[in-house]
């Protein structure tokens, strides 16, 4: 089994994102792997394949992180927009002065 990481917003971190091969394939194992793939749940073709197949697992880190955009001297809505753009949700407003001409 090898196991990679790989970022998402769908999955939580530290759980599985996807499989190759992917689930519900059935794979070809050698004679001697037979108890390796029944113990593990897997489906399995007994041969005479030279090595038992490796299944990789994709788990995830969390979403992928986001660098936030300078909004300092822009419009209110322009502000909304680069933040947005940048896959970032816009928080509560708070409007302050400027002390500094």
């Amino acid at each position: 089994m090898e196991v990679k990481n790989e970022a998402s917003s769908d999955v939580d971190e530290g759980l599985v994102t996807r499989t190759d091969p992917e689930a519900g394939k059935t794979v070809e194992v050698p004679i001697e792997g037979e108890a390796l793939a029944l113990a593990a749940g897997a489906a399995f073709e007994a041969t005479t394949a030279p090595e038992v197949p490796v299944v990789t697992l994709w788990v995830s880190s969390g979403p992928d992180a986001v660098e936030v955009p300078s909004v300092r001297a822009k419009t209110q809505e322009d502000a909304r927009l680069a933040i947005e753009d940048a896959g970032l949700k816009v928080g509560s407003v708070e409007i302050q002065d400027d002390p500094e001409p």
